[in-house]
């Protein structure tokens, strides 16, 4: 595990820029959103997910959530199938406060195209690309 800031970043793990994080099993991926994602986020009111059955590709954006003061995106981290849903969230969306990494996943999808996983970042890089950004985003409100 990379904690960088009080933020976790499991190994198992594998991570987008973008504050998604991937669990690759049996063909299948589970996606949710970074413990530093989550944070940017409080206060979640409201979730929209996909659809099971709905193809996704790479990059589009797939699923949001609705805070008090914004309106948040989630991009597919692979091509693949929704295959299931948290329905959870549509009841308790600060589920995905509360655990990002445990009852707070977003979608599983059935992953079409296998060498996509090659361009998620493992948790050291995650936490290396995620350190500089929290050190922009310092600098911005500091100097």
């Amino acid at each position: 595990m990379v904690v960088v800031e009080n933020f976790v970043f499991p190994d198992e793990l594998l991570y987008t820029t973008k504050h998604v994080w991937v669990k690759v099993e049996n063909g299948e991926a589970m996606v949710g959103v970074t413990s530093l994602g989550q944070s940017l986020a409080k206060g979640i009111v409201h979730v929209d997910l996909p659809t099971v059955g709905q193809k996704v590709k790479r990059n589009e954006v797939v699923a949001s959530f609705e805070t008090i003061k914004a309106v948040i995106r989630v991009s597919a981290p692979l091509t693949g199938e929704i295959v299931e849903v948290n329905k959870k969230l549509f009841d308790n969306p600060e589920m995905i406060n509360r655990d990002p990494y445990g009852e707070g996943w977003l979608f599983r999808l059935a992953i079409k195209n296998k060498s996509e996983a090659k361009k998620l970042l493992t948790a050291k890089k995650a936490s290396t690309y995620y350190k500089k950004l929290l050190g922009r985003e310092r600098e911005k409100y500091v100097g």
